[in-house]
């Protein structure tokens, strides 16, 4: 009996929720469905909505990001290509006389700016360069800690254009107060000398293991209207060649002849009257370097030769002193922060063999003989500090009559720090 009022109950609650759903019919139902459907649309859209918003103040966060991070504006057009450069040098320097010369200490600086500019698909290239210096002398930018806080001269040390021609691979063309174009050695011509002139430099294309290169030039060392102009032509040929992976070699000669140097009016410099008489300088020289890698650490030896065939001194004590030579060696190179280089040189330079006015001012120019070390060490990479010792001393002596022309071994001690950009 129970049973029976149990299957009764459960059949009318069935008919109450089925008799609605029966009533509805299929019409009602897809009302309801496509309502369901718009409201799922509505909220699909929405969501795409917020998220496009969202990625829009991403990217604009982004953007005021990038400019923000923009140091410099965009520059002008007559400014692209330019290259800016120059370095401050500050030096203590001992000088130290074993004969009768007072040993003095100073302080200087050197400091030198310039720029470079390439123009036409880079086949044209004009620089200036400015630098201090204490007189007219082209071996030396230094300026000493001196006269009573005044201020310091700055010399036009650099001004030259330089073509370079697509047409013509290799060859390069430059005219002006131009860097040195030579192969000498940094004892044979001072490192701080630009001379003014022009000069034509040719690069073959490379051979297998040998490239050729040769240039030629002539340059003005006096003008005058009411004598000759003192001038300096000449060239050099030379050859690249690599002899195994960490070995190649570089050799080359060169001759340089000086028309009317007796008139350029310039200081002897070991060239020294009245016991030397050098007037006509033809100098011819023959350069040779090997560099290779020793524990992964470059390394450059170098032995070069000159020989002055116009001397024509009559003096006993000078007469046939026209040669030089040079010795030495580069271990390192300084490109970075903690990168080191130490180097040597020795030279033996007679009176006559090449213009003594020329040479490096700290070794003394011609008719000297000596030693040169030297070690360098990057602080940064753009700060480095070095120290040179340079132990040298006259071929002959004595060079004049002056009370102190009997010179003795003189040492120079320097220490640099210097600071490029």
């Amino acid at each position: 009996m129970k049973r029976i009022r149990l299957y009764a109950g459960l059949c009318v609650l069935a008919c109450a929720i089925l008799t609605p759903l029966v009533a509805m019919g299929n019409e009602d139902l897809n009302v309801r469905l496509e309502a369901l459907e718009k409201e799922l649309a509505e909220l699909r859209a929405r969501s795409e909505q917020q998220t496009e918003q969202r990625n829009e103040a991403i990217r604009q966060v982004l953007t005021e990001m990038r400019e923000d991070t923009q140091v410099l504006p965009v520059l002008p057009g007559w400014l692209e290509n330019f290259k800016f450069s120059g370095d401050l040098r500050l030096r203590y320097e001992g000088q130290f006389y074993d004969w009768n010369k007072q040993n003095r200490n100073r302080a200087r600086y050197r400091a030198r700016f310039g720029f470079s500019k390439k123009l036409w698909d880079d086949q044209f290239e004009i620089g200036v360069r400015l630098a201090s210096g204490e007189s007219n002398d082209p071996t030396s930018a230094n300026q000493s800690f001196t006269d009573n806080y005044s201020q310091k001269y700055i010399f036009l040390d650099r001004a030259y254009a330089k073509f370079t021609p697509n047409a013509i691979q290799g060859l390069t063309l430059t005219g002006g107060k131009m860097p040195n174009p030579w192969i000498q050695n940094d004892i044979f011509f001072d490192t701080d000398i630009n001379p003014e002139g022009f000069f034509a430099h040719y690069k073959a294309p490379s051979m297998g293991t040998v490239e050729l290169f040769g240039g030629a030039g002539a340059f003005i060392l006096r003008h005058q209207s009411s004598a000759g102009d003192s001038t300096m032509i000449g060239g050099q040929i030379g050859a690249n060649i690599v002899m195994g992976d960490n070995l190649k070699w570089t050799t080359g000669g060169y001759w340089q002849t000086y028309n009317n140097y007796d008139l350029t009016g310039v200081a002897p410099r070991g060239n020294a009257n009245p016991l030397s008489r050098a007037g006509s300088f033809g100098v011819v020289g023959v350069n040779n370097a090997l560099k290779w890698r020793m524990w992964n650490v470059p390394v450059r030896a170098f032995f070069d030769w000159a020989h002055n065939c116009l001397e024509d001194d009559n003096e006993k004590h000078y007469s046939g002193a026209n040669n030089a030579y040079a010795a030495g060696v580069d271990v390192g190179s300084t490109q970075k922060k903690g990168d080191w280089a130490v180097k040597y040189r020795w030279a033996y330079v007679e009176a006559n063999a090449m213009p003594g006015y020329f040479m490096d001012s700290d070794f003394g120019f011609a008719n000297r003989k000596g030693h040169v070390i030297g070690a360098t060490y990057n602080l940064l990479d753009n700060v480095t500090m070095g120290a040179s010792v340079y132990v040298t001393e006259p071929i002959f002596t004595p060079t004049s009559t002056a009370g102190n022309a009997n010179e003795g071994l003189t040492t120079i001690i320097m220490v640099d720090v210097v600071w490029k950009f």
